[in-house]
């Protein structure tokens, strides 16, 4: 599926195909939110939950490898200079 696909479908049924599709990547905390990368085919998807209450906030899809920077600096690489 293409991301413009993705965009087109009811909120509902992103939902559905992020649950039954996608694969969870990792997740990571903001001041407000709990947000979960999954990527679903050749792109990404964030959802928020407020942190608070663990309700859902917004869904965030995207295919531009840059907004994957807040999860790459959680990787250590490290290993790799060896």
């Amino acid at each position: 599926m293409q991301l413009s696909v993705f965009r087109r479908l009811s909120p509902k049924k992103q939902h559905q195909l992020v649950a039954t599709m996608g694969s969870l990547l990792c997740e990571r905390k903001t001041k407000n939110f709990l947000i979960y990368l999954y990527q679903l085919d050749g792109f990404y998807i964030e959802l928020f939950f407020f942190k608070e209450s663990g309700e859902f906030a917004t869904m965030k899809p995207f295919d531009n490898l840059d907004e994957l920077a807040p999860y790459l600096e959680d990787i250590d690489l490290t290993y790799l200079l060896n």
